[in-house]
């Protein structure tokens, strides 16, 4: 296999170093350099060849991943963050790997409820907004994990840690595990933004063991069993035996657990919290799902109009519930009435979203979150006394917007501009973002079309339109026009 190693520009890179991921130790081993241009050949043993491992990909994600067995390789570099790690699966005969954006550093303890240190414990940073995906020439790019230990007082170092969106993940033997979120976006690309420090408590492990049962009151097998943590991206899963048997092991204890079935025959969920190293029963029977569609009947003039409900999950790109979001339902026009819209906001605490007395049709769904802008959900056909489910809705991956604001304020006249960012959504609705007289400079935006406007009493004076992509940074900049008489030629 003949390996190149680039720079951020596509430049080679002399005596790269290559690691190869070694499934023993579960972690990359050096595999070489290359040399002088940057490129080398390296023979690749077949016995380090194993089953793709997804270990940057969010557990609430469901991305498709690669079954069959390859070699993991990777470019790694002082202070900067490795290169994804690209899954060799056969018959290519030379790759390129390109370094990574300057890396951080996040240090921080792990202590157990009563302070003490938890020496041991694996702690991984989970980047949520780069999911595995497919390069030009086939392979898989995973992004590469971000791994340490805990030492004997408890304290770690993530030390090639990428900017952005992202998890800490904590686990250890005996105790159930524990998530930190971090979200920090670079000022320039490659520039590093420091040290961040992070404190991780660990509670002891406890367990859930049941049977699940049909509605009818028989034994389920295959049921899917899942525990959700609420406020992070944190998730167990099993699956029910042909007795409908299940075992949940490694939850945390001593906080609210949310556990839900999953099933063609139906659903169930409860919430429990769970004593230090207990092993809780609980055996649902599942409650009938929604079914085949029903057609409503026509109204007969004399009753209400039929209603039914919406029911969705939204969560943020690492698969956290994304609080403060404003979900925002509209049923298209039948032609000859308005198109009617609702709005609804998750109760503090609860994960789901339930709209409730929906006159029956189609309805789309959209997210909107103050400052960051609006996304789509998806559509439901809402029909008379049921509730349908939309399941669980992720938000895309942001852009970075920076704004270069040159508008003064008009001193001769007395009057104030002010800017305005909105975004500009497929029927020509307006989110605005933000609104004032000094912009922040940059803006974390959900992918979309953008207006900024430079207003005199709420008047447009000036405009400038952008789209921001996924992953992507656009400037933008609006000024004052120059007089033709103080121009150049």
């Amino acid at each position: 296999m003949r390996v190149t190693t680039l720079d951020e520009f596509g430049r080679p890179v002399a005596f790269g170093a290559v690691e190869r991921w070694d499934s023993e130790s579960e972690s990359f081993v050096p595999l070489g350099s290359t040399g002088e241009d940057g490129s080398a050949a390296f023979a690749l043993d077949p016995a380090w060849r194993t089953a793709v491992l997804d270990f940057a990909r969010p557990p609430t994600r469901a991305e498709a991943s690669d079954d069959s067995a390859g070699v993991a390789l990777r470019m790694v570099a002082n202070g900067r963050t490795p290169s994804d790690a690209l899954w060799i699966t056969g018959g290519i005969e030379a790759v390129a790997l390109e370094i990574g954006a300057a890396a951080m550093r996040i240090v921080g303890d792990v202590l157990d409820v009563e302070g003490r240190p938890v020496a041991g414990a694996r702690v991984r940073r989970i980047e949520a907004q780069r999911p595995p995906r497919r390069t030009n020439t086939g392979h898989l790019a995973v992004v590469s994990p971000c791994v340490a230990y805990s030492d004997e007082q408890g304290r770690f170092a993530l030390v090639d840690a990428p900017p952005g969106l992202s998890w800490v993940v904590v686990e250890a033997d005996g105790y159930g595990p524990s998530a930190a979120r971090e979200f920090r976006v670079a000022a320039a690309p490659h520039e590093p933004e420091g040290e961040r420090v992070s404190r991780i408590v660990l509670r002891p492990a406890a367990g859930v063991v049941g049977v699940v049962s049909t509605p009818a009151g028989a034994p389920l097998g295959g049921a899917r069993v899942v525990w959700r943590d609420t406020e992070s991206l944190l998730r167990r899963e099993a699956r029910s035996g042909e007795g409908g048997a299940f075992e949940l092991a490694g939850l945390p204890s001593g906080r609210s657990l949310l556990l839900e079935v999953d099933s063609p025959s139906g659903r169930a969920s409860t919430r429990l919290v769970l004593e230090p190293g207990e092993e809780r029963d609980w055996s649902p029977t599942l409650a009938p799902s929604d079914g085949a569609a029903v057609e409503p009947s026509e109204p007969d003039g004399t009753s209400a109009p039929p209603t039914g409900a919406a029911r969705l999950v939204v969560l943020d790109e690492c698969g956290a519930r994304l609080d403060g979001a404003v979900i925002l339902g509209r049923r298209a026009s039948d032609g000859d009435g308005a198109a009617l819209g609702r709005h609804a906001r998750r109760r503090t605490g609860e994960r789901e979203v339930l709209f409730e007395e929906l006159p029956v049709g189609r309805w789309s769904f959209v997210a909107l979150v103050p400052g960051r802008g609006c996304f789509d959900l998806g559509d439901a056909l809402v029909q008379a006394g049921r509730v349908s489910e939309l399941g669980e809705r992720f938000a895309p991956p942001a852009g970075l917007l920076e704004l270069d604001w040159g508008w003064p304020p008009d001193e001769a006249h007395g009057e104030r501009v002010e800017f305005q960012i909105a975004q500009i959504g497929a029927d020509d609705t307006v989110a605005v973002i933000d609104r004032g007289r000094a912009p922040h400079g940059a803006y974390s935006v959900f992918p979309g079309d953008y207006v900024v406007e430079a207003l005199r009493e709420r008047v447009c004076g000036a405009s400038t339109r952008v789209r921001v992509d996924a992953f992507g940074r656009v400037s933008a900049s609006l000024a004052p026009a120059v007089p033709a008489s103080a121009g150049t030629r």
